[in-house]
């Protein structure tokens, strides 16, 4: 999804539409193998099958963070979607 720009603009806008009918305020998915966030209400905690392993920590204030993996420390990855 994050080479094919226009795949992404429809994933985010299906998810922005679902967002406001359903009436939450964060999205946080998975599966596209790229850990990254969108404006300051979608999160992807991308994937453990590369070589780099990303996942997304929300800490006891509610904020949203990317983190990668290196086997042995997580890091803070700020990896902000474009489209």
């Amino acid at each position: 999804i994050k080479d094919n720009k226009s795949r992404l603009q429809e994933h985010l806008e299906q998810i922005r539409k679902d967002r406001l009918n359903e009436g939450y305020d964060t999205a946080i998915v998975g599966h596209t193998h790229v850990a990254g966030s969108f404006e300051n209400w979608y999160y992807n905690s991308g994937s453990w099958n590369w070589i780099d392993n990303e996942f997304i920590k929300i800490d006891s204030s509610g904020n949203v963070s990317n983190y990668i993996w290196d086997g042995k420390n997580a890091k803070l990855k700020p990896n902000i979607i474009t489209v």
